[in-house]
């Protein structure tokens, strides 16, 4: 046998251990209650800055929640037939798989919907769109699309749609200098949000965390279109890293690690 083919061979039983390794590995409590405690004060903290700003008290916020909650609801309900209108119905298999991962976050699947769009993957109030042919032409595997559906499934959960358009609607009633001022954090917080977003679909399991950062690396050629709303893909890469870094070290030790640090 060459020492090529020894070496490939050798490279192969070694991966095989480490994925049997990964699907066993769990992660901590501690870890987990760290991550979302963490990114639930960051979360606090840019909103209530942005309140200030825009001199808004806790009050009127919560009922501009529920004002935008509600615009909502009647758009979420109709956008599985429009989808279904111009890109056909969504791949059964696909749909089953989501609503077994909705099922695992302990999500009630008959509030939510999956719909074709067609393209890249998004996230309503109340549903998520994306499509098979989209995935397959990026040559997603199936773990590394539940991955991405899992990220779509955390801004629902977030309600990350609802925030933002919450704070839309000061930004344009705000005065210029307040625009001004609002804007960047406006961004900074959905930046935010799509780092809550991996972390929480990491949060879901190991498996995934591991292979979130290989699909987000197929999703590249279509970083123009998030080049200033989402984070770098480089960036992405690097705290999922650290979170799996974290989970493994967690395993061996007690646990005490920080996102904000990662």
């Amino acid at each position: 046998m060459s020492m090529n083919r020894f070496n490939a061979i050798l490279i192969s039983i070694i991966c095989s251990i480490w994925s049997m390794h990964a699907q066993e590995l769990s992660i901590s409590e501690v870890v987990r209650q760290r991550y979302t405690r963490e990114l639930e004060q960051e979360h606090t903290s840019l909103i209530k800055t942005l309140l200030r700003i825009f001199n808004v008290d806790d009050q009127e916020w919560q009922e501009r929640l529920i004002q935008v909650r509600r615009d909502y609801e009647q758009e979420d309900e109709s956008c599985k037939a429009r989808y279904a209108s111009r890109y056909g119905h969504i791949d059964p298999e696909l749909e089953a798989r989501f609503y077994m991962l909705l099922r695992a976050q302990g999500i009630n699947d008959r509030d939510i919907v999956i719909a074709n769009n067609g393209g890249f993957p998004e996230a309503g109030k109340r549903f998520v769109a994306c499509s098979k042919h989209f995935f397959d032409s990026l040559c997603l595997t199936v773990k590394e699309q539940d991955a991405l559906l899992l990220h779509e499934i955390a801004h629902i959960i977030h309600d990350d749609l609802i925030v933002w358009n919450a704070l839309y609607v000061l930004l344009e009633k705000a005065s210029w200098y307040r625009k001004a001022v609002a804007f960047p954090i406006m961004l900074k917080w959905h930046r935010f949000s799509e780092r809550r977003a991996d972390l929480t679909a990491c949060l879901a399991g190991y498996p995934y965390a591991q292979i979130l950062g290989e699909a987000l690396r197929k999703l590249t050629p279509f970083s123009s279109k998030i080049q200033t709303s989402h984070p770098t893909f480089k960036s992405r890469a690097r705290y999922i890293q650290a979170f799996c870094e974290h989970v493994v070290r967690a395993a061996n030790t007690d646990g005490a690690v920080s996102v904000i640090n990662a």
